[in-house]
């Protein structure tokens, strides 16, 4: 939905232009995060990005300096949704 902000701890890092579609860039770590998707008239909405283990980050067990970098750049793990698609619902107007 064009003019929508997305925030990530209350920072913007995005708005969606006229076409609809934006990318952003979110550091993978090893936990699920929430971003909230904002648009005036429309009540604030959680976007759930799901981490997951890489498994190609395995072959590194071998290595515990390369599993360091892994861990430290955060490419054991990745966003199990690439691509979102973000429904908003409008806010009651009061007659």
């Amino acid at each position: 939905m064009p003019e929508t902000r997305i925030y990530d701890n209350n920072q913007k890092i995005a708005e969606i232009p006229e076409d609809g579609a934006t990318t952003v860039n979110i550091r993978k770590k090893l936990s699920d995060k929430t971003l909230i998707a904002k648009k005036e008239g429309y009540k604030n909405t959680p976007i759930q990005l799901n981490a997951v283990f890489n498994p190609v980050s395995v072959i590194n067990l071998t290595n515990v300096i390369a599993w360091g970098i892994d861990l430290g750049t955060g490419k054991c793990c990745k966003w199990d949704n690439d691509v979102i698609e973000v429904e908003m619902e409008k806010t009651k107007v009061e007659e």
